[in-house]
Order: C-alpha cells, then sequence, then structure tokens
C-alpha cells in the first residue's frame, strides 16, 4: 500500500511539473511582452501630454502679444513714443499678472521704442543675451515677417523657443497692427517667459509627470543623451530609456523658432504597467503551486478513503473481534464493489455468532437505561450552572451584588469600570465609590428596592473610580435573596463618553450660533463702511498732499480699515471668510496686540517686550496673525491670573543654519522671523502638552475657554507655512515659539500711490443696490473717475433698464443681497438680455455666492465690500479689457 501511494504521488507530481512550465513560458514570453508595449505606449501619450504642456503656453504668450499688437494705442505709440501710454500701461502687473521674463516694442525698422527685461521671482532687471536692446539686425528671427507675408496680417506670428544664456525662453512676436488687423506694419511686440525649473515643475504637475527639458548643450547632456541626440534629429523621432527598473526615461528634441533642435525634454514615467504584469506572472505561478499542492492532497485522500482505508478497517476489525471476541461489532461498507462484499460476508459470519449473545445483552441494557437517564439529570444541571455564569462574566455591562451596603459579587466588567481590583472593590461599602452629592438619591434608591417599593427604572449617577476620575453610571435596582438574606441585584452601564459628547455637542451649537450672528454683523457692518471708505477717498483726491484736512481724512481712511481688519477677524470667529496673504511686518501686530492686551490684564502682572522693528517682512494676514497673539496672550494671562508674573513678548529675525528636530516640531534651515511667547504661570505637565492641540481639550475652568483657542492657533500658523514649539514644566511657566518664513523686503511708497492717476474712462455704467448712500458714493466716485453712471436702488427696475436698452450700458455693478431680486438671479436674468454685458458683484458677506459661483453665473468679478476707489478703478478697467478677477 505505502508503494501504491507512491507511485500515484510521483505521477501527480510530475504531471503538475510539466504544467506549470507551459505556463510560466506563456506568461513570460506571450503575456509579459504585452504589458511592456502597453506601457511604452503610455510612456510616449504622457511625453506628448509634457510637449502640449509648452505648446499650450507659447500660444497663450502668443494670444497676449497678440492683444497688445493688434490694438490702436500700441499702433500710434510706436510712432509718438508717449510716456502716457507707457505710465498707463507698461507697469509692473503686466509682468507679475502674465508671469514675463521680457517685453520689447521695435519699429518697423528694427529700433528698439521700448524694452523691459524683469525677473518677477527676484524683483529685479536681468540681461536676456540674443535680444537686442537698441536695434534688431535684418533677418532677426524674431521680428521675420517678410517671410510670412503670403498669410492674412492678422495671422503673422513668430512663436515658439528660443535659446538664451539664460536658459530656452518661450518668446511670442507679432506685427503691430490697427485694431481692425490692418497695416501697414510700423514694428513688432515680443513677450519672452523663461522656461525655467519652477515653470517645468508647475507644468509637470499641471498634466501629473515628472519631466524636465535640458538645452542641447554638450556640456548640459549625460553620456546616453549625446549618444541618443542625432536619432532624435529627425521629426517625430523619440527614444525610451529602459534600462532602470523603477522608470522609463523618454526623450524627444524639440526644435526653436528657427527650426533647430534646442531643446531636449525627458520623462519619467514609473514601470508600473511592467511591474504589474510581473506581479500577474508570480501570481499566476503561484496559484498553479497552491493547485499542485491541493490537487496532491485530494488524490491522496481520495486513494485513501476509497481504496486503502476500506481495506485497513477490515483488517483491523478482525483482529479486535479476535482479540476481545466483540461479536456484535460491524464494519458498514456500503459498496457495491469486492471490498463492500467481503466486508458483507464477514458481517454474515458474525450475525450468526452474535444471536448466542442476544439474551445477556437484553439483560444489560435495562441497567444502562437508568444510570443513562440519571447522568443526563446531571449534566443538564451543569450546562445551566454553566450557562448563567458565562452570561455574568461575559456581560458588557457591570453586574454586581449588594448586601449590607458592601460588594459580595462583582463581575470582570465591573471591576474595568470602576478600576479596582476584585480583592479590594469586596472590602469597600458601596457609598464610597458614589459622588458625595448623589450619594442621598443612590441610597433612597436602594433602600426603596430593598423594601419592595417602586423605584427609578434607570438610576443615572456620578461614580469616582479608582483614580478619583468622575464616571457617569447608570443602574438599575432588583430585590432578591442571597444566602437567606435581602440583597440587591445591580447592573451598571458607563455613559461617561456619552455625556461628553453631549457636553461638546452643546458648545458647538452655542458657537455655530454665534458664528451665525458674527456673520449678519460683519454684513451689515461693511455696508457701514463702504460709504465712509469711499466718500474719504473722494474727497482725499480732491485736496492737495500737503493738506491738512487731507490728514485728518487720511486718519479717517486708516481707522476705516482697521474696522474693516475687525469685521474679518468677525469673520474669521464665524469661519466664514478667506484671507488674502501679502507681505506684511509682524511686529506692528504684535506691538498692536501687546498694547490691546496691557489694558485688559490686571498689574499684578509685568509685561515685557523686546520687538526689532527692523524684522523683515513675511508673507501672511494680519487678521489671523492677531487672533495668533490674542489667543497665546489670553492663555497667558490666565495661567498667571491668581499669582501674577512676569509676561514676556520677544520678535527678532534669526538664521537657522541646519535643520532642527526639536521637541514635537521639526524646523528645516532658512532665515525666519522667530516670536517667543512665555509666562511664569502654572505650566503644564508632558501629558496636557502631548494634547494642547486638541479640539476641545481644556485645562481651564468651567466657563473660562472653549478649547478651541491652541487648535485655532496651530492651524493658522500651519496655514503660514511656519512653526510652533511649546516648553513648560509643571510650577514654572510656559513659552511657546513661533517660526515664520522671512521674505525679502519689497520697496513701496504709499505716498506716492496714493497720488497715482487711477484709471478711468467715458464708458456708461449701471449701479444697483438697495442702500440709497452706497449708490450715491458709487455714483460720486466713478463721476469723478470720468464714467457715465446711471443708479438703481431696486433690482428689479434696473432689469427693465437693461432691457428697454439692452446696448445703453458698458457695464453693471450689482449688489448680492437685495429685497425681490438678489444679486445672482439678476445676473441670471441679464444674461438672458444680453450675453456679453460686463457684471461686477459686490458683498459686505454672503453665504450664497462664492467666488467660483459668481465666476459660474457669469460676474466678471466679486468685491468684497468696503471697496476703495483704486480696486474698484483697476477692476471695472481690467473687467472691460476682458479679464476676470475676484477682489
Amino acid at each position: 500500500m505505502k508503494s501504491l501511494k507512491r507511485k500515484i504521488l510521483l505521477i501527480v507530481i510530475g504531471a503538475f511539473i510539466l504544467y506549470g512550465l507551459a505556463d510560466y513560458a506563456i506568461q513570460r514570453f506571450i503575456v509579459f511582452p504585452s504589458f511592456l508595449v502597453l506601457e511604452r505606449n503610455d510612456a510616449l501619450t504622457d511625453l506628448d501630454r509634457c510637449l502640449h504642456s509648452i505648446q499650450s503656453e507659447i500660444e497663450h504668450l502668443d494670444s497676449t502679444c497678440h492683444d497688445w499688437a493688434a490694438w490702436d494705442d500700441t499702433y500710434e505709440f510706436i510712432e509718438t513714443a508717449a510716456q502716457d501710454y507707457i505710465d498707463a500701461n507698461l507697469v509692473l502687473d503686466v509682468f507679475s499678472s502674465n508671469k514675463l521674463n521680457l517685453v520689447c516694442f521695435c519699429d518697423a525698422s528694427g529700433k528698439v521704442v521700448w524694452d523691459e527685461r524683469y525677473d518677477f521671482t527676484s524683483g529685479n532687471t536681468m540681461a536676456i543675451e540674443g535680444i537686442p536692446r537698441d536695434l534688431f539686425p535684418p533677418g532677426h528671427p524674431l521680428i521675420a515677417f517678410e517671410k510670412l507675408l503670403k498669410q492674412p496680417l492678422a495671422k503673422i506670428r513668430v512663436s515658439g523657443i528660443f535659446m538664451t544664456a539664460q536658459g530656452p525662453m518661450l518668446v511670442a512676436s507679432r506685427p503691430i497692427l490697427t485694431s481692425k488687423h490692418e497695416g501697414p506694419i510700423r514694428g513688432a511686440v515680443i513677450m519672452g517667459r523663461l522656461l525655467n525649473e519652477a515653470m517645468i515643475q508647475a507644468l509637470g504637475e499641471q498634466v501629473q509627470v515628472d519631466f524636465t527639458a535640458i538645452p542641447i548643450q554638450p556640456e548640459r547632456l549625460s553620456v546616453l543623451e549625446r549618444a541618443i541626440l542625432p536619432d532624435l534629429q529627425a521629426p517625430s523621432r523619440h527614444f525610451i530609456d529602459s534600462t532602470k527598473a523603477d522608470r522609463l526615461h523618454v526623450y524627444k528634441a524639440v526644435a526653436d523658432i528657427s527650426n533647430a533642435p534646442s531643446l531636449l525634454v525627458r520623462a519619467a514615467i514609473p514601470r508600473n504597467i511592467s511591474a504589474k504584469g510581473a506581479e500577474t506572472i508570480r501570481y499566476v505561478l503561484y496559484s498553479v503551486l497552491v493547485a499542485a499542492i491541493c490537487m496532491i492532497l485530494v488524490m491522496l485522500l481520495l486513494t485513501d478513503s476509497v481504496v486503502l482505508s476500506p481495506i485497513i478497517k477490515l483488517i483491523a476489525h478482525a483482529k479486535r473481534i479476535a482479540n476481545n471476541g466483540n461479536l456484535s461489532a460491524r464494519l458498514s461498507l456500503e459498496r457495491n464493489d469486492e471490498i463492500g462484499l467481503l466486508a458483507r460476508e464477514f458481517d454474515n459470519m458474525l450475525d450468526k455468532l452474535e444471536k448466542n449473545a442476544l439474551e445477556l445483552e437484553r439483560a444489560n441494557q435495562a441497567l444502562k437505561t437508568d444510570m443513562e437517564k440519571h447522568r443526563e439529570t446531571l449534566e443538564t444541571l451543569g450546562r445551566s450552572e454553566e450557562k448563567y455564569r458565562l452570561l455574568v462574566e461575559n456581560a458588557q455591562d457591570g453586574i454586581f451584588l449588594l448586601q449590607d451596603g458592601c460588594f459580595r459579587f462583582a463581575n470582570p466588567s465591573t471591576l474595568k469600570i470602576l478600576g479596582y481590583e476584585k480583592e479590594i472593590l469586596t472590602t469597600l461599602p458601596f457609598d464610597e465609590i458614589v459622588h458625595p452629592d448623589d450619594r442621598n438619591r443612590v441610597l433612597d434608591c436602594r433602600e426603596k428596592c430593598l423594601q419592595g417599593g417602586k423605584t427609578e427604572k434607570y438610576c443615572l449617577f456620578r461614580a469616582l473610580n479608582s483614580r478619583h476620575e468622575l464616571l457617569w453610571l447608570q443602574m438599575t435596582n432588583i430585590q432578591m435573596i442571597w444566602e437567606e438574606k435581602p440583597a440587591v441585584l445591580c447592573f451598571i452601564r458607563d455613559l461617561t463618553e456619552a455625556k461628553q459628547m453631549e457636553s461638546q455637542l452643546v458648545r458647538t451649537q452655542r458657537l455655530e450660533a454665534i458664528g451665525a450672528l458674527a456673520g449678519g454683523i460683519a454684513h451689515d457692518f461693511n455696508n457701514i463702511l463702504y460709504p465712509i471708505v469711499g466718500y474719504t477717498e473722494v474727497a482725499m483726491r480732491q485736496m492737495d498732499k500737503d493738506s491738512k484736512a487731507r490728514n485728518y481724512l487720511q486718519q479717517v481712511l486708516a481707522a476705516a480699515e482697521r474696522a474693516g481688519g475687525l469685521v474679518q477677524q468677525i469673520l474669521t470667529f464665524s469661519r466664514r471668510s478667506e484671507h488674502e496673504m501679502k507681505p506684511m511686518l509682524l511686529q506692528l501686530v504684535v506691538k498692536e496686540a501687546c498694547k490691546l492686551i496691557r489694558a485688559t490684564i490686571p498689574s499684578t502682572i509685568q509685561i515685557n517686550t523686546q520687538i526689532n522693528s527692523n524684522c523683515g517682512p513675511i508673507l501672511g494676514n494680519s487678521t489671523q496673525l492677531h487672533q495668533i497673539l490674542m489667543n497665546l496672550l489670553t492663555n497667558a494671562y490666565h495661567a498667571m491670573e491668581e499669582d501674577g508674573g512676569i509676561l514676556d513678548v520677544v520678535l527678532e529675525e534669526t538664521n537657522i543654519a541646519s535643520d532642527i528636530t526639536g521637541d514635537m516640531v521639526e524646523i528645516p534651515a532658512g532665515h525666519y522671523i522667530r516670536l517667543l511667547i512665555s509666562d511664569t504661570g502654572i505650566g503644564m505637565s508632558r501629558e496636557v502638552l502631548e494634547k494642547i492641540y486638541d479640539p476641545f481639550f481644556t485645562t481651564k475652568a468651567e466657563g473660562k475657554g472653549t478649547g478651541l483657542g491652541l487648535s485655532v492657533v496651530h492651524g493658522i500658523v500651519k496655514a503660514h507655512g511656519g512653526k510652533i514649539s511649546v516648553t513648560s514644566e509643571p510650577g514654572r511657566g510656559t513659552c511657546f515659539t513661533l517660526y515664520f518664513t522671512a521674505i525679502e523686503k519689497e520697496a513701496e511708497d504709499s505716498a506716492d500711490r496714493d497720488q497715482e492717476k487711477l484709471p478711468g474712462g467715458n464708458e456708461s455704467i449701471l449701479i444697483v443696490d438697495d442702500e440709497p448712500m452706497i449708490v450715491e458714493m458709487e455714483k460720486e466716485m466713478l463721476e469723478d473717475l470720468g464714467y457715465r453712471v446711471a443708479a438703481r436702488t431696486n433690482s428689479a427696475e434696473a432689469l427693465e433698464a437693461i432691457r428697454f436698452n439692452p446696448k445703453e450700458y458698458d457695464l453693471v455693478i450689482s449688489d448680492i443681497t437685495m429685497p425681490n431680486m438678489t444679486g445672482d438671479q439678476l445676473i441670471q436674468n441679464i444674461r438672458a438680455i444680453r450675453q456679453d454685458l460686463p457684471v461686477i458683484l459686490c458683498t459686505g458677506f454672503s453665504e450664497k455666492v462664492s467666488e467660483e459661483k459668481a465666476l459660474d453665473l457669469g460676474a466678471g468679478a466679486l468685491i468684497m465690500k468696503p471697496i476703495n476707489q483704486r480696486t474698484l478703478a483697476v477692476t471695472i478697467r481690467n473687467l472691460l479689457a476682458g479679464e476676470h478677477s475676484v477682489q
């Protein structure tokens, strides 16, 4: 039988080895190459997306260049070189908003009329070799329009890649024509944007492909790239480097505007598809191996059960009968083969022998029956006791027995809830774990239960566990007799977490209600501030620069702007506003916050400040930073409220030479503005420090804090790209250290800016607002800029005016929150009458219309009140020029 098993096993193993080899060959040499082809095609697709993203940037640049070249003002400027054109149009915003490094105007002879090369990342001018600053030589590729004169004038352009010493540059050149695209050509407008690493990275994130662009220069190329370059010279040729296991490198050469290969684009594509193919082959082999093992086991089991096992059973059966003489034993093999026939004949022989012992068996059967009934009774009692013991031991609720006011029994859940060991709990009186304020009520409930009186179905009370932590327990009492004495069986459920969640829910609802009220106040307050700001700015522009009254109005405007900042703080509290990040001086916010907190804290607390007034700017939002300071200063005050102390505030610049990994924070190397706020108060333990940024966690007394302050501080610091660390010891005070990345200082001359001429026009504008004061103020501001203004205080009347004469107005300025018809409804109705009419929406605060929704509705701009005259003037001109914005 052992040799038979061995033969069957060898046959099955051999068959599965042959099957596994054949399957591996198919997967490796037929299936896997299809994965490689799919991976290469996918890589080429990603490369084309990278090239398309570069081409899209070139087309966008060409569109911008076309807008400037086909403009009557530009057509006139080339002849006159008027300074007014330069002051009104060729300003820094042209470079920053369009991300331009080069803007050049030249006349038909190639002479440069105006030229500017600007690095908007550093804020300085830059040199660009290959593009003349005085005179373009004849045939220069950027102004070689004569080769394209067979095309219509409107389609003549030169765009693509132009190689410079500073790197590849995306360029676009257009002939200067009239607004009707008529000649003669008076010159060219040339615009350029460097294809630097930052731009390539942004394009890579846009198409979600890791790629780079390398100038075709021998010193810039690797050995492989120099070797494959000749094969990439032909159009539509590419090269795929598959030598790396984790990714494919796909190369393609890009020509410049002279049609000469100048740029090598390389895309790195993860080899996910081939990895998935290899993984598939492994899984197939594993499945074959598992199937082989399972089949071998099945074959062995079948052999044993069908052939070997019956024979072994028959032999063993015969041996047992021969050894013990048990003639009643039978071997029941329900088979119709030779083995089944042999077993039946053997049983027939035993039947004849068994008849002689049958009478003795019957005599013993009665005795066996009585014994079996007795055994079943004992087993039933044992199972019943075991069932109830398991039920009590594994119950999730606490179950315990009280007799004479003490614990007589407690299940594991009771021990877990109360935190006591069984030996200690059974020595404690029950009343000691009940909160003193609830003892009388709980004792009364227990006594009524003992006396059989009516009690509360659920008794909710406070208790103290072994660590003296407060618990909320719900208890049910049942009267019973234990060891012939009255007792109470108690069931308790821990509701501590539910009570805490209920408390947090109430606190959250209270904050939401305050937030809703804050949003309404902010809306009305912005509408009040708007006329103040508007009339003040109009009055200031009509006064001399050195006028004393103008200085007074400047103070009024500053106060109004600060009031606007207060509105932003209200909206921040209600979590309903977005905050603009801009360069600012943190020391101004720190001084203002210290001055404010000094007026609110007692004289027992001394404030020491060391504020470096020469600290450079950071990129931030003054409202949110003011909120950080007030939260930290208030926390320090509360820590020293009882005994007084010293509050230190330090602001300084610092350079961190290498990365710092400190307690609870990691700070990379760099130039920072560091803010330290320390106190000599009660301090915090290590356990508390680990939870201080958790929402709703607070160590303050009831009514002193919500547990949201430090979580808000942490969120604002993180949103500013800063770092915050804290050190504290119980009884030795707390020190918060905040790091904000310093940025380069930018020169501003606000006084000159105030005197700049605001952009205006003579277009017709319709103002719609339900506040008559705002309507009059906006009308005054716009008429001061030269516009023709019509005003309506009813949105339905404004819609009728547009419907009566759709071509009368060039632009509409509408409030959002108005009775009868809101601003978003008005703009939808305007679009049904005239699709191309520009609309500016204004709001003090609105949850109904967001920035994205305003633009989706068709608004050209969304402006938050109060609006200054400069913002309104620039927004109008941008919108009339075809640009969309949100202020």
